[in-house]
């Protein structure tokens, strides 16, 4: 019996959902940022330590995944108990009447480990021809909660309080992940052909400990995190700072739904790419056209010039989310499927927990000179600067069947 298609890529919808509202707690944050300041009388860089606590805990969560999947656990399982937990975070968020409540609920909010980890992995075991596409299609879920939600939280935000959008999330997350999940998703096909009628793929590849052993690792690390840092930094920042040049809220909410609906379009023509071509030429690309759309922001904030924030939007919407699909990808060839989960895992726990110190560090550059524009521009330096790096890399396989030296010039 040949697996149906339309049972991979119904997997593939629900997945796009549950990024859809794990992506909220990072697309919505700049919408509830200025409300929290407000109400918790926090500075720019304690407000931001939110989003450092809530990225380092689903850095865990990652890793425990990444084990979790090893040990084959049903991620099914794994994903439905997590989507629990966040709906309930979202709750605590909600009711929250003290920093520490807040802290608390941002730490349960903490979904990357379904988005980041388990969803590659799944969707890996279920596609081999189109994996790249598939995966695209499930992460840009986490854009499209932007397109959706961001209006939706920022006109509940200004006529109900920010404690009416947390407390809509939380109620709609539980109601739809867990069984949406349950009935969905499977780890794994139970036939050991795919539907495209690939042979089955043998887990080739190298062990974590072979893969650290190279420089290729530690690059792709460092991109990473690069990658996170200056992402988490427009995230909890972009909103505060257009506020500051004037705009309201509906119309900063709406220049970040534009930004969200571009980057769910990109994830899915770079996933499609990554299929293709050289998948370490399209991630270089992003990162630099991404850097050079963060230099147009701070041109921006610099002058005011709105000829420079409508070259920034395009720009930025069209390649700031596509290294979340990319890397992944190239982790998968550079080091094989052999130990994929838990290499993908660490470089993401890594990379991501120290990523989510770049909205602390945009907030303290606020606090300190009363602008973003220094921040957003260093960031964007130090992205071109890894995407410079990850070029030197090999754009195929550095991994071995059997546990061998490795070199990162290997082809």
């Amino acid at each position: 019996m040949t697996l149906l298609p339309s049972r991979r890529w119904g997997i593939v919808i629900v997945l796009h959902l549950i990024c859809a509202f794990c992506g909220t707690i990072s697309a919505s944050k700049g919408v509830f940022f200025p409300s929290l300041l407000k109400e918790f009388q926090l500075s720019h860089a304690a407000g931001a330590t939110l989003l450092s606590a809530n990225v380092a805990v689903a850095g865990v969560v990652s890793l425990l995944g990444g084990w979790l999947m090893l040990k084959r656990v049903r991620a099914e399982t794994f994903i439905a108990v997590l989507g629990a937990i966040i709906g309930g975070g979202f709750l605590v968020a909600g009711t929250a009447q003290n920093y520490t409540q807040l802290l608390v609920a941002y730490m349960l909010m903490s979904g990357g480990g379904i988005s980041l980890v388990v969803t590659p992995f799944v969707l890996s075991n279920w596609f081999e021809k189109q994996r790249g596409l598939a995966i695209g299609i499930a992460l840009s879920g986490t854009t499209t909660s932007g397109v959706l939600f961001n209006p939706l939280l920022g006109l509940a935000v200004e006529n109900w309080g920010w404690r009416s959008g947390y407390i809509a999330l939380g109620v709609a997350m539980l109601a739809i992940v867990p069984l949406a999940t349950l009935l969905v998703v499977r780890t794994r096909p139970p036939e050991p052909l795919a539907s495209d009628g690939a042979a089955p793929v043998q887990a080739e590849g190298v062990t974590l400990r072979e893969a650290v052993a190279t420089r290729a690792y530690w690059t792709v690390l460092l991109g990473y995190v690069l990658f996170w840092a200056s992402t988490n930094a427009y995230f909890l920042h972009f909103i505060p700072a257009v506020l500051g040049m004037g705009y309201g809220l509906k119309e900063a909410t709406l220049i970040m739904s534009v930004l969200f609906l571009l980057a769910a379009a990109t994830k899915l023509l770079f996933g499609w790419l990554s299929d293709r071509a050289d998948v370490r030429i399209a991630l270089v690309a992003s990162l630099i056209l991404a850097s050079a759309a963060l230099a147009l922001l701070f041109v921006y904030l610099s002058g005011g010039s709105a000829i420079a924030l409508q070259l920034f939007v395009p720009l930025y919407g069209l390649t700031y989310s596509a290294p979340l699909v990319l890397f992944p990808v190239f982790v998968a060839k550079l080091f094989g499927r052999r130990q994929f989960t838990i290499i993908d895992a660490t470089i993401m726990v890594a990379g991501s927990a120290i990523g989510s110190l770049g909205s602390v560090y945009a907030g303290w550059v606020y606090d300190v000179t009363g602008t973003y524009q220094i921040a957003f521009l260093t960031l964007g330096i130090a992205m071109a600067a890894v995407g410079g790096l990850i070029w030197t890399l090999p754009g195929r396989a550095v991994a071995r069947e059997r546990a061998q030296s490795l070199t990162p010039s290997i082809a």
